[in-house]
């Protein structure tokens, strides 16, 4: 069962994250047509901004800026 998992921010919204994963299906089952769709799991990590860092300072400073 080949894992796909998305690294990412914070998404509300249920119906982005349906159609997410419907569309990293889709292009999985397109690169990989040996394996059944039923077979591909993805995963979606949220991270909240003040967990993730870049350029030496939290994502969450950065847009106080």
């Amino acid at each position: 069962m080949p894992i796909l998992t998305l690294e990412g921010p914070i998404i509300t919204d249920y119906s982005i994250k349906q159609k997410l994963v419907a569309k990293l299906t889709d292009v999985l089952c397109e690169m990989l047509p040996h394996i059944r769709r039923e077979a591909f799991v993805v995963i979606i990590h949220e991270n909240p901004a003040e967990n993730i860092g870049s350029g030496g300072e939290c994502i969450s400073e950065r847009v106080k800026k």
